[in-house]
């Protein structure tokens, strides 16, 4: 599967990604809350729980609100979703800083949900275009065949994205289920003057009895899924044009600066604890 975006976008987006970092660490964030640069709103569902921001080794608690999430169509037929389970309308989240500096970003989370996920983000050489790694160890609670354990891997190289250099691969990913295997490699490559073309190779696999049903299940929705992937993609680039290139230039400190806005709106304005949690006010 193949998507081709243009090169300004694709720079901007990952020239983004130091700036972000630095803006993220320049947030004011203490046991009161977070202040939002922006309005200059205090927000309490993201607070300090021991250190000092942003030092190794500091311990936040983030609530944010439960994004709506529309799983719509596949390709060109619908595809039945499970009934939705009813769900706290606030995510809080455990966050250690292990470390911050010129060579390594690392962050280490909890997600306090029925899910029971954690996961860490590891960013090499965060002011410049490292490498990012993360994993991510999830237990579904759902029933057969998704329930259990989960391990998601991936890595992105930034600097090779943005050369669009395909003598290797710029990202990987690897998933790892009871009842099913999974990997994907995307590489970037020149499409012309303008553009860069991003490939994806994926492979998916059952294991055990389920091998059957996976290989079932490729072969009749593989195409639709790669037409919905590159639709959606096309679609999320021109709404973030939409949005963000009304406000200025459609370059990498716009794009910083909108994801650290759309991020600190999700968190919550306030919160209240009780013997049950952290709960929204």
């Amino acid at each position: 599967m193949s998507i081709v975006h243009t090169r300004a976008d694709v720079h901007a987006f990952v020239d983004a990604m130091p700036l972000l970092v630095s803006r993220l660490r320049e947030l004011s964030i203490d046991r009161t809350g977070v202040i939002d640069p922006t309005t200059g709103d205090r927000r309490g569902g993201l607070v300090v729980t021991a250190g000092v921001h942003d030092r190794p080794g500091t311990r936040y608690r983030l609530v944010t609100q439960r994004p709506t999430v529309d799983i719509g169509d596949i390709g060109d037929a619908a595809v039945p979703a499970p009934a939705p389970v009813p769900a706290p309308t606030t995510v809080t989240t455990e966050i250690e800083l292990q470390a911050n500096d010129r060579r390594n970003l690392i962050v280490v989370a909890q997600v306090l949900d029925p899910s029971h996920h954690e996961f860490t983000l590891t960013m090499h050489d965060p002011d410049r275009l490292g490498t990012i790694e993360v994993h991510s160890a999830r237990r579904f609670t759902n029933g057969w065949p998704v329930g259990g354990p989960m391990q998601i891997d991936g890595t992105a190289d930034l600097a090779q994205i943005r050369a669009a250099d395909d003598t290797s691969s710029a990202a990987a990913m690897r998933l790892r289920h009871r009842r099913l295997a999974g990997s994907a490699t995307l590489t970037a490559a020149e499409a012309d003057d303008n553009s860069i073309r991003f490939t994806i190779h994926a492979n998916v696999h059952g294991r055990g009895l389920f091998r059957p049903i996976v290989a079932i299940g490729s072969l009749v929705f593989a195409g639709k899924l790669r037409r919905a992937v590159a639709k959606t993609t096309d679609e999320a680039m021109v709404e973030w044009r939409k949005k963000r290139a009304i406000a200025g230039e459609f370059d990498a400190t716009t794009i910083a600066d909108s994801l650290l806005a759309d991020w600190l709106s999700l968190v919550v304005p306030a919160v209240v604890t009780d013997s049950s949690g952290p709960m929204p006010r």
